[in-house]
């Protein structure tokens, strides 16, 4: 399988300084790099409507001074950066305590420049980790941090496995009930091996709001994670049904609207056709009985 996936999966609400397409995967053996590579204190970029998850790539547009800033400032520690969702996506200039404080420490893979002066950055999520101290806000945001491994606390790898294929399965079914979506995206799903992977990126691309996107991130469990991304799974299957269904449903009803009308039209063309042929012989026969 290729570093990114060729295919996007799912919906997502994307607004101002924010990813531009559905999230991608990314396959890398050198993710889970070891800890003593990354800077100990590294610039933080906020993000309004999007939890980056580790192991996914996004591009995302950077506007806001901060941000720009932020993004230099990576250049300068080896591509680095923290990604945090903000609380809430309508403040314009966040302070610490407006972001949560778990979030997704990230390589930026390539930087683009683009001809409205903003910059669009394709960034790649690595590890889990929590702001341990906001080092300062300006001309952007920096803070130390510690790495959160994500764990298998409970259950077996049989029952893990198994989870995980309910998850495939459900995921394909969404895709071949979503018009919206390309059928290749089945096969992405199948070549995921790899259950951390696979879980991150179904999580990413759930049809979710921000604040249930961040709980699965601050999930340690991947057990309880990939339980919980199922249960989303579920509830989204359930409503593209229901949508679908009503469609289906409001197509007849609009086809049987049209039937009726086109027999009541051809029905009452008939019958203007037999009073009008009544008329014409009845006026006949009062002209020969004259």
């Amino acid at each position: 399988m290729k570093s990114y996936s060729e295919d996007f999966l799912f919906q997502a609400d994307f607004g101002d300084e924010d990813i531009e397409f559905l999230p991608l995967l990314a396959i890398d053996e050198k993710i889970n790099a070891d800890d003593n590579l990354f800077p100990s204190e590294i610039a933080v970029l906020p993000l309004r409507n999007t939890v980056l998850f580790p192991s996914v790539v996004v591009p995302i547009t950077v506007g806001r001074e901060r941000s720009v800033e932020a993004v230099k400032q990576s250049k300068r520690d080896n591509n680095y950066i923290i990604v945090i969702a903000q609380q809430n996506p309508e403040i314009e200039e966040p302070q610490p305590d407006d972001l949560y404080q778990t979030g997704t420490l990230a390589r930026i893979v390539k930087s683009l420049k683009l001809p409205d002066g903003n910059s669009t950055v394709i960034i790649q999520g690595r590890e889990k980790v929590k702001i341990t101290k906001w080092l300062q806000t300006d001309p952007h945001f920096k803070a130390s941090y510690k790495i959160i491994k994500t764990k298998q606390k409970s259950k077996s790898n049989v029952e893990l496995n198994a989870l995980c294929s309910s998850l495939k399965e459900l995921s394909s079914e969404i895709i071949e009930a979503s018009p919206n979506i390309p059928s290749e995206a089945t096969i992405v799903l199948k070549n995921i091996e790899n259950p951390t992977y696979l879980v991150n990126f179904i999580s990413s691309n759930l049809n979710l709001d921000l604040k249930d996107k961040q709980e699965l991130l601050e999930i340690d469990d991947l057990y309880t994670k990939a339980e919980r991304a199922l249960s989303h799974l579920y509830q989204e299957h359930q409503l593209i049904e229901l949508k679908n269904k009503i469609q289906s449903k409001v197509k007849v009803d609009l086809e049987k609207q049209q039937r009726d009308y086109f027999l009541s039209q051809q029905l009452k063309t008939i019958q203007d056709e037999c009073q009008s042929s009544t008329k014409r012989v009845g006026g006949y026969e009062t002209q020969s009985t004259n």
